[in-house]
């Protein structure tokens, strides 16, 4: 089930773009410079590249990054970037709890440097992961301090991953707000030229149906999404 519902989600994250290195070029740079900063973003970017490979390798340099972390010039915003990656990694195996622990010391060192855009990446993510567990109450009020920030911005894409999110969170157990929320970012879609977000929303709405037992309904979104693909 949480398998399922985690490939309806989107996630708010922030990716760094890197040349392609080997993990061993990138361990040989680690262990040639001194600059702590520099460390930490070699020690998360060989995490990532062991995570599916060698999770206890990964692990190890995740905690190798928290220590340099707290030895560089701005330690605490640092330190918070560590763990959105370590709670990243985590929510990728599915070991929800731990990566609920790592969004939310991040979430409140954010807070507490006022940072807003990265409190909200966070809130949303926070948002998926406590879905999966018992507090879905919880999960809507931060979906919806996503969405008022996100109109407030007026960032139509990101509009339409959170009404997808509101969304799926409805999905299995009401499928009439479900499919609210799913045509609201349905129509946003027309506005924008994402053709991939148009085919997962599409996707979504043929998902919301199927519940409903309108099969009428669902094989028109399902044609939808699958026109939109073939011209992608």
């Amino acid at each position: 089930m949480a398998t399922r519902l985690f490939s309806l989600f989107f996630f708010f994250i922030s990716i760094g773009i890197h040349a392609q290195s080997s993990t061993k070029e990138l361990i040989d740079s680690l262990n040639s410079i001194n600059d702590h900063q520099k460390k930490v973003e070699l020690c998360l970017r060989i995490a990532l590249s062991l995570q599916k490979t060698e999770w206890s390798r990964a692990i190890k340099y995740i905690e190798l990054a928290e220590v340099e972390a707290t030895k560089t010039k701005n330690s605490e915003l640092t330190l918070a970037h560590v763990y959105v990656t370590t709670a990243k990694m985590y929510a990728s195996k599915e070991v929800f709890d731990v990566a609920l622990k790592y969004y939310l010391k991040a979430h409140d060192i954010y807070k507490k440097n006022n940072n807003i855009e990265e409190v909200n990446k966070l809130e949303n993510n926070l948002a998926i992961i406590y879905s999966f567990g018992k507090n879905k109450d919880k999960a809507l009020q931060y979906f919806l301090n996503v969405y008022r920030y996100q109109k407030y911005k007026n960032d139509a894409v990101k509009l339409v991953k959170i009404l997808n999110n509101i969304g799926t969170i409805y999905l299995d157990k009401n499928a009439d707000s479900s499919l609210y929320y799913y045509q609201k970012a349905h129509l946003i879609n027309k506005t924008i030229k994402d053709t991939a977000l148009k085919i997962y929303v599409s996707t979504n709405l043929g998902r919301a149906y199927v519940i409903k037992k309108d099969y009428k309904k669902a094989d028109y979104y399902y044609n939808e999404a699958f026109s939109l693909l073939d011209k992608s």
